[in-house]
């Protein structure tokens, strides 16, 4: 890793968060189930700094406060061997997927029907992104599941947020706010 060169990059520390699917429920009337959550509807923490990895240049970078002691935990982890950080850990590049629900044909086909109800019956919506759980295990570590997915997906931008008590790995994450000129 490197430091970033003044202006390449977009984050030179500060929030940084996620908004979950969820939080549609606490800022709209939703006509359905409210899905169970392993995680906020939600978060938004304070970072120091960020490891940014540019693919023009096929490099890693690190910006913000070089002082802090997360920028020395992120060094470490970038610059500590694949293998330790178990991106080539066995079944890395074949996860196996599953869908958590007891029926999951049938939990779709009533998603599906709820999502044209709200659209042709109410009129609550005009469009809808339809979203399905998947689960795999992984235990070796959310940095190595990032790794994975980045060798293995499609895609311009990724994302590894973490926090003391979830990760979440993105192969489509979305910047919705934008700071110009202070």
């Amino acid at each position: 890793a490197q430091r970033s060169p003044d202006g390449v990059l977009p984050f030179v520390g500060g929030l940084a968060g996620m908004l979950g699917f969820e939080l549609a429920y606490d800022l709209d009337q939703i006509h359905a189930p409210r899905p169970a959550a392993r995680t906020p509807a939600l978060w938004v923490g304070d970072y120091p700094c960020a490891a940014l990895y540019n693919h023009d240049s096929a490099r890693w970078y690190l910006v913000g406060d070089s002082q802090s002691g997360a920028w020395a935990r992120l060094s470490a982890a970038l610059h500590a061997p694949a293998r330790a950080r178990g991106a080539t850990a066995p079944g890395a590049a074949r996860l196996q997927m599953v869908r958590p629900e007891a029926d999951p044909d049938e939990a779709y086909r009533q998603g599906v029907c709820a999502s044209i109800g709200a659209i042709v019956e109410r009129g609550d919506l005009f469009e809808i992104n339809y979203a399905e759980r998947f689960e795999a295990p992984w235990r070796a570590g959310g940095l190595a599941l990032y790794e994975a997915m980045r060798a293995h997906a499609t895609g311009d931008h990724f994302a590894w947020l973490d926090t003391p008590s979830f990760s979440i790995c993105s192969v489509s994450p979305e910047q919705f706010i934008e700071v110009d000129e202070g």
